[in-house]
């Protein structure tokens, strides 16, 4: 019998993997619990599961046959010691399992309730139960068996030797068989084997695994540990685990595939502003811890983070822990964020999951399912702290841990919200901020009777930011982050810095507009100094005339005179040349009569 979505190579490739590290594994289906163990059970050996009331045990037991029929084609056998047949049907048929119709061929439910005579005579071996499970081994060809309660069993023997001697005779029939055997025993509250007498079946077993429960605050708590198994590497902490609608469910992380380089690669906010503070966005697969009292914006900043990556075709998971979507849908379009068509596009998954539903465990679980179902590339958590409430903070933060871890590992931009009680302190409640790459923390102003946002950038790992305090507005537009605006020394928001700026416009009004009336005195200065100027030009120029022309008549007269006095003197030499004729001529005539 194969489940519709598993391939029909399948178990092969299962079985090929459990071979692959020397001791065959036996894969039981579990989210979760293969991983553990690299794999899966020791195959053809025995698993001894112990547990107080209620911790799971029986449906661990089933859950691996009924994994082991649907998934692995293997069939199965379940023996109840404790519960009858029909119960045990009945019981799992809220999980989905229907083994009403497993039962019919593959799955094989043997009650073996001892007779109350057997019980108070204490005479009782497993001879004849062993001869009867022998023939059904052959007639179905089963691979896995459950004894689900034998503490039940030994507890009718009353005799240690005849306990050993029986749990031993079982231990040698199932290896013998080569089936890989379950075998289910019950502790008290606080984790022990209720007799002495049964302190010697973890040493029979070739491996131990102990679930155990208790209440913390309101949430009921289960863990896991693998407590020994032969042959195979196993840490041996406690693990979470869950029970589901569909079956018990394990908090594993995912193996994180360390790279020789660091992711370079980013993705929007959403918020224009702030891609250009970090340079185009988060870090791709980065951590993103946005903290802040109530009111101050977180839920919008993650939501306009989740639009942008589903307006990208990105994959993206909102996990609300306060409110539904049909309420965060509505909300978000107030500040102009449309959610609506990428859910309907299949783009944007919204998940509520309420915090006192489930616990802190549990919602991890079910985040991990969606994640893994969905290939989901960017996770938001808002707000991640309301883990807390119902857990407590050590449970809330090992959860987020265990989500960065998960996210770390498949490579998703994760976004968590977390609520701070006291604003004055800058701190999430999960105490997961050291452990997120970025750290963005909004919180109140209150100034002059009025409470604006601010926002800051406390660290973010490998990328240039700012460290002032900015104000954070929203609008029918959306998100938008301010400049910083100081005066005195003090960054000022909302009407206070809308009243300094009006103040400082009119400043620079006035002052320009005495610039433009000490301008205006200027230049008309300047016109009359030049008016001044033309007319001293005009007389310079009438003066200079005046001086040409009395310099041109002093000349003419200068000339006159010259020609004057030019004349004269030729007239004078003119009367002494003929004198001097005059005499010539009548020396000559005189020296002529003589």
């Amino acid at each position: 019998m194969r489940n519709g979505t598993t391939p029909a190579n399948e178990p092969h490739r299962s079985a090929r993997a459990a071979r692959s590290h020397g001791v065959q594994r036996m894969p039981t289906g579990i989210p979760g619990f293969d991983q553990l163990l690299g794999g899966g059970l020791p195959r053809e050996r025995i698993t001894l599961l112990v547990g107080g009331p209620g911790s799971g045990k029986t449906l661990f037991a089933l859950q691996t046959l009924v994994n082991g029929v649907r998934t692995f084609q293997e069939r199965a056998i379940f023996v109840a010691f404790e519960e009858r047949s029909e119960q045990v049907v009945a019981d799992s048929a809220t999980l989905g399992w229907n083994l009403e119709k497993l039962r019919e061929r593959d799955l094989f439910l043997l009650d073996a309730h001892l007779p109350e005579s057997v019980v108070l005579g204490g005479e009782f071996d497993l001879g004849g139960l062993l001869s009867a499970l022998e023939a059904k081994v052959r007639e179905t060809g089963a691979r896995r068996i459950v004894f689900d309660g034998i503490d039940i069993l030994l507890g009718t023997l009353g005799n240690p030797l005849a306990e050993r001697r029986e749990i031993f005779r079982l231990g040698e029939w199932i290896r013998r068989r080569r089936l890989s055997g379950i075998v289910t025993c019950k502790t008290d509250v606080d984790g022990a084997l209720p007799r002495p007498h049964d302190a010697h079946l973890p040493y029979l077993a070739d491996c131990v695994i102990t679930l155990q429960q208790h209440a913390s605050a309101s949430a009921l708590l289960r863990r896991m540990r693998v407590t020994k198994c032969r042959g195979v590497a196993h840490s041996g902490s406690e693990v979470p685990f869950t029970i589901t609608q569909s079956g018990l469910q394990v908090s594993t992380c995912p193996p994180v595939v360390r790279s020789s380089s660091a992711a370079t690669a980013k993705v929007s906010t959403g918020v224009p502003r702030l891609d250009a503070m970090f340079g185009g966005g988060y870090y791709r697969g980065s951590s993103i811890l946005i903290s802040g009292s109530p009111g101050t914006a977180k839920s919008t900043l993650a939501a306009s983070f989740a639009e942008s990556a589903a307006r990208r075709g990105e994959k993206t998971l909102y996990v609300s822990l306060d409110e539904t979507g049909a309420e965060i849908t509505r909300n978000m379009l107030s500040v102009g964020i449309d959610l609506a068509p990428h859910v309907r596009s299949g783009q944007l998954t919204i998940s509520s999951l309420h915090k006192a539903d489930r616990s802190a465990e549990e919602h991890v679980a079910a985040i991990s399912s969606i994640i893994v179902a969905s290939k989901v590339r960017c996770l938001v958590i808002d707000p991640a702290s309301a883990l807390s409430v119902e857990n407590g903070t050590a449970m809330a933060e090992q959860a987020v841990t265990q989500l960065i871890a998960i996210a770390k590992a498949l490579d998703i931009t994760m976004l968590m919200t977390s609520l701070v009680v006291d604003p004055n302190i800058e701190a999430s409640v999960s105490g997961v901020s050291t452990l997120s790459d970025t750290w963005i923390h909004v919180s109140y102003s209150v100034l002059a009777g009025e409470r604006n946002r601010a926002f800051t950038i406390i660290k973010a790992r490998g990328m240039h930011h700012s460290n002032q305090v900015r104000e954070l507005v929203l609008s029918s537009r959306g998100v938008e982050i301010t400049d910083v605006y100081l005066a005195g020394g003090e960054v000022l928001m909302g009407t206070m810095r809308w009243q300094k700026e009006l103040a400082e416009q009119s400043e620079r009004v006035e002052a320009a507009r005495k610039l433009m009336h000490s301008q205006e005195e200027a230049e008309l200065a300047v016109a009359e100094a030049r008016a001044r100027l033309a007319s001293l030009q005009l007389e310079l120029a009438a003066r200079e005339a005046a001086l040409n022309s009395v310099k041109s008549e002093q000349t003419d007269q200068q000339q006159r005179l010259a020609k004057r006095e030019s004349d004269m003197r030729r007239l004078r030499t003119a009367d002494t040349l003929a004198l001097r004729r005059s005499a010539a001529r009548r020396a000559s005539r005189g020296e002529a009569s003589e």
